[in-house]
């Protein structure tokens, strides 16, 4: 999230008033991000992963996701 806020101040700098920016600023920003490479998505973009028929990346993060919750509800069990 904090790395996020980063990509996000590049556009709009915290001298800026949030309210000045208007949707369609907000729209191409949004479009930017989705369609800047990360190093996490091995330099793919996140529309890529996400549109691309084999959905890996998207799928294992799920899978350590529900792992996780199994293993915190059987701890409380």
């Amino acid at each position: 999230n904090e790395n996020l806020n980063g990509l996000v101040r590049h556009f709009i700098p915290k001298s800026r008033s949030l309210s000045s920016v208007s949707n369609k600023e907000l729209v191409m920003i949004q479009d930017r991000l989705k369609n800047r490479p990360r190093k996490r998505l091995v330099h793919q973009t996140p529309l890529e992963v996400f549109t691309h028929e084999d959905r890996s990346v998207a799928l294992r993060a799920s899978s350590q996701e529900l792992m996780h919750l199994y293993t915190l509800k059987k701890s409380i069990l």
